[in-house]
């Protein structure tokens, strides 16, 4: 019998990515599920919607993803496996440009009914005229995402009756840490791209220490 010694193809990387991505979120989702019945439950009971009613103790994920590229596509991917693989009280919110939304919630997706498509700020400003940059438009998001969030979010507890308990976002969107550190909840950071290209970002200082600056 001839033994595979072959190294292990991206696949099957992207497959152990995913089983221990879908293991930890399940359980950063009963981890804070349990939190809001301690501690946080007084913090819960206090969140009020605009008619003045408690917001419900069922769990209500934030989905932040960067809406560009296939970003936004394999965030989406991740987010109706883990929507299918958890109870139908388990919402999870998905915040996206309308153009975004427009080409991910079409009927032939058919994405679960509790993945509910929210609409933040392109940034864009009106009549602009793009110079054919692709940068252009990211940049533009990314300078009015947060501060247009702040109030999505809020729209969203209030019209779902559920305290978002957990925030997950793409890596690149930085500042979703420091969002799920002042709602007090956990913050899961979904890299969509290849192992080797995140270990780069790891290990950085170590690379640029080794070997210096354009092989300096």
């Amino acid at each position: 019998m001839t033994l595979n010694t072959q190294p292990q193809k991206p696949t099957t990387l992207f497959l152990c990515g995913y089983v221990v991505l879908t293991t930890l979120f399940l359980c950063l989702i009963n981890r804070s599920l349990k939190l809001k019945r301690s501690h946080l439950a007084v913090l819960a009971r206090k969140t009020v919607t605009n008619h003045d009613q408690v917001v419900s103790e069922d769990r209500h994920v934030a989905v932040l993803p960067f809406p560009f590229s296939s970003h936004a596509s394999s965030l989406l991917s991740i987010v109706t496996r883990l929507a299918a693989a958890t109870t139908p009280n388990v919402t999870f919110s998905f915040y996206s440009t309308s153009k975004s939304i427009e080409t991910l919630f079409t009927p032939a997706k058919r994405v679960p009914g509790n993945i509910k498509p929210y609409v933040v700020s392109d940034g864009v400003p009106d009549g602009y005229v793009f110079s054919g940059k692709p940068q252009e438009e990211i940049n533009f998001y990314i300078a009015a995402v947060e501060e247009s969030l702040k109030g999505v979010l809020k729209a969203a507890e209030a019209e779902t009756g559920q305290r978002i308990g957990c925030v997950m976002s793409d890596a690149f969107l930085w500042f979703a840490g420091d969002l799920a550190k002042e709602m007090g909840v956990p913050w899961v950071s979904f890299w969509c791209a290849g192992a080797n290209s995140c270990a780069a970002h790891f290990y950085t200082d170590l690379i640029m220490d080794t070997v210096g600056m354009h092989g300096k």
